[in-house]
């Protein structure tokens, strides 16, 4: 171990980097001080309301909400037919999938709220038994709404809804299904999905012949649904995949994260351009980030100043080769912003020893490298 006299110091940094006064060289523990992934909590989608009617020998439907729609919550417009018939989607709506033409036909479309709409109306270019049913969902992504879907035909005395796989983020599923017969899914949905709309048109003398139904599901991955009845007919489902908003990845990363200094004597200076290490700093979030970074005193105490002195030692850094340095404090402090995702930004340490030194035993110190979005 050095003495108070001793002429060399030994210094090493990591992010968090240690130093000490030693005369050989130890190995550097690795302790970081930043988390390796911070995500923005975001919040999950959910069902709201929903509503649906139907009509058995006529191609306008309306499916009507109980209370008026709120702003910005995506609603989802599913209409079927028992027969081939085509859909017209209302001006204001994107499509989500068509299914028309096919026995039966299922055509979905959505729309963004603004605020206060009730009613929502399914129209064919058919006199058939036509069903209208609509969704209100909060917290999917409106920018970006619609993943994947997919769609299936058969016959028999149930669905089976197409399985998609959006990915693994987040998502909400949705299985829209219609079959030609007088009866009721009854919550039979499989797969943990929610039954949220469950309609046969049993309205009178022969308008119980069709069933239509919703069904959702937050999940990842692959999903795919079933539901039964108990008798036998034709039947279209349509599996949807809608996104919710990706939450927000703040995440940084230093390369190689560790320098050793080696011997350098009191009130003398050393460099990793001196040393070939320069660091690398990379934004490993989703975002453009800045990046700040702070030193600190050491427990003996070594105090981190703008000059060397007793006990005093000076911590810099260059983002451009350097050209500039600028000293590290205690307090968090510009390196870098508007770093886009996967951007890289070099980094040069510089360190100058104290011109003498009460210490005589190990001291550690951190520099931290911290990351926000920009």
């Amino acid at each position: 171990m050095l003495k108070i006299n001793d002429l060399l110091l030994f210094f090493g940094t990591t992010f968090v980097f240690a130093v000490w006064v030693m005369v050989g060289w130890p190995q550097l523990g690795q302790n970081p001080s930043f988390p390796p992934e911070v995500k923005r909590v975001q919040a999950a989608s959910a069902f709201v309301q929903g509503g649906g009617d139907g009509h058995h020998r006529n191609g306008t439907v309306d499916a009507t909400f109980a209370t008026g729609a709120t702003a910005d919550n995506v609603i989802v417009v599913i209409c079927s037919s028992d027969t081939s018939t085509t859909f017209t989607i209302p001006s204001g709506f994107t499509e989500i999938r068509s299914d028309n033409n096919t026995v039966p036909s299922v055509v979905s479309y959505y729309t963004v709220a603004s605020g206060g709409e009730t009613t929502f109306t399914c129209n064919n270019n058919a006199t058939s038994a036509t069903h209208a049913m609509a969704l209100e969902y909060s917290g999917l992504d409106t920018s970006d709404l619609v993943d994947t879907t997919s769609s299936a035909t058969g016959t028999g005395s149930g669905v089976s809804c197409p399985s998609v796989n959006p990915g693994t983020e987040d998502h909400l599923y949705i299985t829209a299904a219609h079959i030609n017969v007088d009866d009721n899914f009854g919550g039979s949905w499989n797969n943990s999905f929610t039954e949220r709309i469950d309609q046969n048109t049993g309205k009178g003398p022969g308008r119980d012949r069709v069933l239509s139904g919703v069904a959702d599901l937050r999940a990842t991955g692959a999903q795919s649904s079933s539901a039964t009845v108990g008798s036998s007919g034709d039947w279209l489902c349509q599996t949807i995949a809608l996104n919710e908003p990706v939450a927000t990845v703040i995440s940084v990363s230093v390369s190689d994260g560790a320098v050793s200094y080696g011997l350098v004597e009191t009130g003398t200076t050393e460099n990793t351009l001196n040393l070939s290490d320069t660091q690398t700093i990379t934004n490993e979030g989703n975002v453009n980030e800045n990046f700040e970074i702070i030193g600190q005193d050491t427990a003996c105490p070594w105090t981190l100043a703008t000059s060397a002195g007793t006990d005093q030692y000076v911590h810099e850094f260059s983002t451009d080769s350097g050209t500039n340095w600028t000293y590290i404090t205690t307090s968090y402090q510009q390196l870098a912003t508007n770093v886009p995702a996967s951007g890289t930004q070099d980094l040069d340490l510089r360190i100058t020893a104290p011109s003498s030194t009460s210490c005589d035993s190990e001291q550690n110190v951190d520099v931290t490298i911290r990351a926000t979005e920009s």
